[in-house]
Order: structure tokens, then sequence, then C-alpha cells
């Protein structure tokens, strides 16, 4: 047979591997490395700002491996080529700046990965189960993973009994058509120092022009968006299907919604945050230290949880679960009265109330000097406190120091006693609003209709009785923003409140 034979076979393979192939993706969540890579990314990027030592280059440059190969290699975090237990990560030196503090939070996080256990087994578990499944391959298997691992991959994954190639990226692509292709990994980290961008185009055609008939993407930390990869205009296989703890992501690309309004304008007294654009001309205001937390929808073939996130690490296409009215809110304040008895709740709402009052008074009489007293006293977010303080929700500063510092710098009335009254209070209301989440969580898991509406729309809206409306949306666009302590959790559609 002639090569040019060969090659418009092969291209042929291909397209039709194209056409009918679609994405598994197998995913755990590894929270330890999860949180490790957020504080790496944080370091590295106020290192790229400063000038640094050969000493923090050369520890800076392992901790980059280290993220690196547990990125790609289902490897224990304690295995020598990982080189993180060769790290001196009890290093006592005092922080003495920024950078010194998210270094040690880098090699605290460093040393609880070490600790941790890896998910490999749980991945291989998972894996076994697709491919002895009624769709079981015969054929040709590629595992893919660059060639210089392959040897150590060979040690740190047992996947006997299963007939599979361990392959490269480049010998996928120029290997013909394969049955199955099995990607360890997110694909574009092959080419690290490489801009973010053209590193998913130089992968781009696993995803849309894939060289097998079946692809099995394996994840072990965080989600995975395949609308992130696209080959030119052609738009990238379709998921079929999530196993494993990975998160519910709609593929917005997909949705095509109509072009969201413009965002509100920076709050010059606000406190930082983002503007989070969602499926359906929704939208809502979060913050990472103030506020409500985000809560994000995970699932599996047999489970869904809610989890609670940060709203730093939302990423577009994931799908959040918010309330729209205020049923849910009148839950909590009703289960934590409840759970601390009706005259110690209303002694400790009259508290908070009154201790709120105070601070207003004495922000009415001079905002201008109120905010001076209270950075003076060490009150950094002196703004956010008053504003707080106007808040209906808002019941009082989390710490004890806080609020000592708050009130003597005002020159108010505070005590221990009243103090305590608020920490039974915000316990009341973070149980009352678990107990929420998880009769929510139930009704998800109990009828999954609203996954093929959200993944068709892009959201849906759903009535639970007295735990109130709740909407499902994908987010389509995030932007970071100052946003007024009022604002944050508040749903909003077309501009106005839906609450």
């Amino acid at each position: 047979m002639s090569s040019s034979h060969r090659n418009l076979q092969t291209a042929s393979g291909r397209f039709e591997a194209a056409e009918h192939s679609a994405i598994d993706c197998i995913g755990v969540e590894w929270s330890e490395f999860s949180r490790f890579e957020a504080v790496l990314s944080r370091y590295i990027d106020l290192c790229d700002r400063v000038a640094y030592d050969d000493a923090r280059r050369s520890e800076l440059q392992a901790l980059r491996q280290a993220r690196h190969l547990l990125s790609r290699l289902p490897i224990h975090p304690d295995h020598e080529l990982v080189g993180l237990a060769a790290l001196n990560l009890g290093d006592p030196r005092s922080p003495e700046s920024e950078i010194d503090t998210l270094r040690a939070d880098c090699l605290h996080h460093a040393s609880e990965l070490l600790r941790s256990k890896h998910p490999a087994a749980k991945l291989e578990a998972l894996l076994r189960a697709n491919l002895t499944d009624s769709e079981s391959i015969e054929g040709r298997v590629a595992l893919v993973a660059p060639e210089k691992y392959h040897d150590a991959l060979r040690m740190c994954i047992d996947l006997s009994g299963i007939s599979f190639e361990l392959v490269s990226q480049s010998q996928l692509k120029h290997g013909g058509v394969w049955d199955a292709a099995i990607y360890l990994g997110p694909q574009h980290s092959s080419y690290p120092g490489t801009p973010l961008e053209l590193r998913k185009k130089k992968v781009a055609w696993m995803y849309s022009a894939p060289a097998s008939r079946r692809t099995i993407q394996i994840l072990w930390s965080g989600g995975f968006d395949i609308a992130d990869f696209t080959l030119w205009s052609e738009s990238p296989l379709s998921l079929r299907r999530s196993v494993g703890l990975t998160r519910l992501k709609v593929f917005v690309d997909e949705i095509q919604p109509p072009p969201p309004p413009p965002p509100p304008p920076p709050s010059s007294d606000g406190v930082p945050g983002f503007v989070i654009d969602l499926a359906g001309d929704f939208r809502v205001l979060l913050s990472q230290e103030y506020g409500p937390r985000a809560h994000v929808i995970q699932m599996n073939d047999f489970n869904v949880t809610i989890e609670s996130e940060s709203a730093d690490r939302l990423a577009r296409g994931d799908t959040l679960l918010l309330r729209v009215d205020r049923t849910a809110r009148e839950f909590v304040i009703n289960s934590a009265s409840k759970k601390m008895g009706r005259s110690v709740y209303e002694k400790a709402k009259a508290a908070s109330s009154g201790f709120k009052q105070r601070v207003v008074t004495k922000e009415n009489e001079n905002r201008t000097e109120s905010e001076a007293r209270l950075r003076e006293a060490g009150i950094a977010n002196a703004s956010y406190y008053l504003n707080a303080c106007a808040d209906n929700e808002y019941i009082a500063p989390g710490k004890f120091e806080q609020y000592q510092k708050i009130c003597i710098a005002l020159g108010i009335a505070h005590s221990v006693d009243e103090y305590t009254l608020f920490k039974k209070m915000r316990a009341a209301h973070r149980t009352a609003g678990s107990d929420a989440r998880e009769r929510i969580q139930d009704k998800l898991k109990l009828d999954r209709s609203w996954e093929d509406e959200t993944r068709e729309k892009g959201f849906s809206l759903h009535d639970f009785e007295d735990l109130g409306n709740i909407l499902i949306a994908a987010i389509v666009k995030i932007t970071p923003m100052n946003v007024t302590l009022s604002t944050l959790g508040r749903v909003q559609k077309d501009g106005n409140y839906v609450d």
C-alpha cells in the first residue's frame, strides 16, 4: 500500500472518529493538591514582580516542578521524582513580608500534601469500571503521557489486565486511529513556560479532531471545561458523561446566551469581589472575603453534592446554586431560633441590632472620623465594618478581638456576654444553613431531571417549598470588581433584584 493511500485512510478514519466520538471525563477531587496549587500560583505571581536570590529561585523551581509532575502523573507526593520530600518544609523563619507569608503558606500546604492520600486507587477503579462496562473496548488502547515519564508511570499506576500502549502526544497523533485514548491529566501542561492560550491551541486537536474512537480524560484536581479547547472554527467534542467527583460543568459555548448586560459601575466604598454573569441573563455579586460563599454543584453517576466555594476559586462553566427569594433566609432564621430557644435567639438578635445601631450612630455623627479611629486601632478594612452594620443580615464581627477594637475605638459599650450571644447566633445560623443545603441536596439526588434542563438552557428554576425558590445556573463570565456589601449574594435579572 502506498504512503499516500495510508495517509488517506488515516485522514478518513480521523474524520470518522471526530464525527462519532465523545469524551468521558473520569475525575476525583484531591483537595490538598488543589489548595497547594492555588497558593503556589499566587506565590509565583508575586515572585514574578520582585527580585529574589538564588536560594528562593531554586526552591521555587522545585515547587513548580512538583506541581507539574503531580498534575500530570498519578504519583504520590513523596516519590523522589516529585522532590517535595527533599525540601525544607519546616523552615522556622518568621514571615517579614507578603512574599514571605505566601512562601510559608506554600510550604505548609506542600507539607499537608505529603501527608495526604493520593486518589490514584479511586481513579484506577473508575477507569477499570469504564473499560469493562457494556461499552468495553477491544483493540488498540493508548495511554497518553510524556515519554520521559513512561517508566515512572508503569510503577505508579496498576492497570494489569487491561491491554494498552503507553504513548506520547506525538505518537498518538501520528499512530493512525486508535480504538481508545486515555489522557492522563490536563494535556496542555505538557508545554511549561508557554502562554496558556498557546498551550491550549497545541493540544486542541486532541479534543476536536481526536485520533481515537473513544476518548477518556482522567483528572484528579478540580473541574474540566472542554469549552476551553477548540481547533480553529471547529467545536470540541461533546462531553458524554462525567464519572467521579468532577464538578458539573455546563458548556456555555454551546448554550449561546445573549450578551450579558454591562457590569455595574465599580463601587468606591465597596469590597474586592466579582461580578458573576450567569446563563439566562442572571447575575450575582460575590466576594472572596465577605458575604455569602458560592455553592457549587458537584456530581457523578451516583451522587450529587453542594460544595461551599470561595468566589476567587470559581471558573467559567461552574454551576452555582442560588436562592432567589427570602424564603430560604426565613427558614434559616426559624431553624436557628428553634435550635437556640426563642427567648435566647430574640435576646441575641436584640444584642446584634443594638451593637450595629451604636456603630451606625457614631458613623452618622462623623463618617470620616469614625473610619480614621478604626484604622488607628489596627482595623484595615474600616469601611467594610461601617457598611456591614447597616446590613440587616449582618450579625457582628467574627472575632472578639475585632469586636472589642471597634467598640473601644468608637467609644461604645461592649461586653463578653454580648459577644457570646453573637457567637451562638452565628453558629445556629450556620447549622441551619447546612441543614437547608443538605435538604436541597437530597431533593436534587432524588429527582435528577434538573440536569438535562440545566445542560440544555444553562439554568433551571425550582420551587423547594419551605426552602424557597432556587436557581441553578452556569457561570458565563467573571469580572473582578469592587462590589458593595449590600449587593453580595443577591441574584439579579435584567438589572433588577429577584428577591
